[in-house]
């Protein structure tokens, strides 16, 4: 009988050669089987009270280890959300320098062009009127953004590129505005006053002409400065806009509508910070 036991306790232990009372735990420990309690052989033999103790430490160190690298990841994460908030921060810093650059020298070029275009159609008339008008007609009888598309098809995409497109978009709505003062301004008194006392055309634009007109030039400008910035993001949004590595907010809403389920703020933000920079050239073209 006691060698059907050993060998049953052989069997379930699987230690060759072990002895009942003396090799029954797995560790060589004495064996603490009850099967009067209700243990069975199969599973419970070898199981020492020193054995489960260990397990337990071991089960222990490896649930504190296990806390302790889901601990470690959230810190990783959060540092590394942290960076991301930071970087997004950079980013949008860096668009709105890329935006203003790229609205300011569009509208400097515009006013370049249109200003002197449209004062000289306005206050000449005649042949030169109808030259540049005819020119100013091409421009605008096609929308703003299919032209900038167009002209950025053909020359390619680069920062000054782009803002030469701008420019060339921007100056018809400058010109034709300077046109209309400059053909109400020459009919004034003060105008036919000089001319008779033998002031030249130059000169008449100069000291007569362009101070009454610097105001709505002011506004002007202000409002090509946003509807420049308007018209970059939406180049920028369908790929045609700033290059990488350089920052635009349309190209930051184009990568962020990717992460519109996990990260909305990703497009938010700078849709949003387009929408606020608009608004703040166009109350500031309004108000003059």
């Amino acid at each position: 009988m006691l060698q059907v036991v050993q060998l049953v306790f052989r069997h379930a232990v699987g230690v060759p050669g072990a002895q009942l009372g003396d090799a029954l735990c797995i560790h060589g420990h004495a064996a603490c089987i009850q099967l009067a309690g209700g243990f069975e052989v199969g599973q419970h033999a070898g199981r020492c009270s020193r054995c489960i103790g260990a397990r337990a430490r071991g089960a222990g160190n490896q649930v504190s280890t296990a806390l302790g690298q889901v601990g470690a990841l959230g810190r990783l994460v959060d540092a590394q959300r942290r960076v991301d908030a930071a970087a997004e921060g950079r980013g949008l810093g860096l668009a709105r320098g890329i935006g203003l650059l790229v609205g300011l020298g569009a509208a400097l070029l515009a006013a370049a062009i249109g200003i002197p275009a449209g004062l000289a159609a306005g206050y000449f008339g005649g042949w030169v009127d109808a030259a540049i008008s005819y020119v100013i007609n091409l421009f605008v009888a096609m929308p703003g953004l299919v032209l900038a598309l167009i002209i950025t098809a053909v020359i390619g995409v680069s920062l000054p590129n782009l803002i030469l497109v701008l420019g060339m978009v921007g100056w018809p709505a400058m010109a034709r505005l300077m046109r209309g003062q400059a053909l109400a301004i020459r009919e004034k008194t003060f105008v036919e006053a000089a001319r008779v006392a033998g002031a030249g055309a130059p000169w008449i634009l100069w000291h007569h002409v362009g101070p009454n007109v610097r105001r709505l030039g002011w506004s002007q400008l202000s409002l090509t400065i946003a509807q420049a910035i308007f018209t970059s993001s939406s180049l920028s949004f369908l790929g045609l806009g700033v290059p990488p590595p350089l920052a635009d907010w349309g190209g930051m809403v184009r990568i962020g509508g990717d992460f519109l389920a996990t990260d909305p703020w990703l497009a938010i933000a700078p849709s949003a910070a387009v929408a606020i920079t608009i608004l703040g050239f166009y109350l500031v073209g309004s108000d003059r």
